[in-house]
C-alpha cells in the first residue's frame, strides 16, 4: 500500500510501518506469535510516526511515548477519518500498555527460554494475541492510509 504525501517524512514512516505490517503477515503465516507481535507493534509505532510527520510534529525520541503523542494530535486533522483513527489507535495503545505485549514478545524471561525458543505456541499469551492484534493493526494502516491522502 503506498500513500503519497507531500511530506516525504510521513510518507517513510508510512511505507516503514507497511513494511513491518507484511513481516508480520508473514511470521504470523509460519506460527511466529512472538514475531508477529513484535513487527505488529513496531508498524503501530511507525503509523504514529507518519501521523506526527503529517502535523509538523518531531516524534519522541522514547517509543513508549509515540503513540500518545499522535494520539493528542490525531484530533488536530480536520478529516472525517481522524475519529476511525483515534478509536483504533487508542485501542492497540491500550493492548500494548495493558498486556505488556513487546515485553512478552521482545524479551524472553531466562527461566523459560528454552521451552519458549523451541515451542511458540506454548506461549498462550502472545499467541492468543497476535493474530487479532495483526487485524487490527492492518485496519489502523487503513485508516491511517485515508487520514494521510
Amino acid at each position: 500500500m503506498r500513500v503519497s504525501l507531500e511530506n516525504p517524512e510521513a510518507r517513510d514512516h508510512f511505507t516503514n510501518a507497511c513494511r513491518n505490517i507484511d513481516m508480520a503477515e508473514i511470521l504470523d503465516e509460519h506460527d511466529f506469535p512472538e514475531g508477529t507481535v513484535f513487527h505488529c507493534i513496531h508498524a503501530i509505532e511507525a503509523l504514529c510516526c507518519s501521523l506526527l510527520r503529517k502535523a509538523g510534529h518531531e516524534p519522541p525520541q522514547h517509543h513508549r511515548r509515540i503513540p500518545d503523542a499522535a494520539l493528542r494530535n490525531v484530533k488536530t486533522f480536520e478529516s472525517p477519518f481522524a475519529e476511525a483513527v483515534e478509536r483504533r489507535l487508542s485501542k492497540l495503545t491500550g493492548s500494548i500498555k495493558t498486556n505488556e505485549l513487546r515485553k512478552m514478545a521482545l524479551y524472553v524471561e531466562p527461566e523459560g527460554l528454552h521451552v519458549e525458543a523451541c515451542c511458540p505456541h506454548l506461549r498462550p499469551d502472545v499467541a492468543s494475541t497476535s493474530r487479532q492484534m495483526l487485524t487490527d493493526v492492518r485496519n489502523l494502516r487503513d485508516s491511517v492510509s485515508s487520514l494521510l491522502k
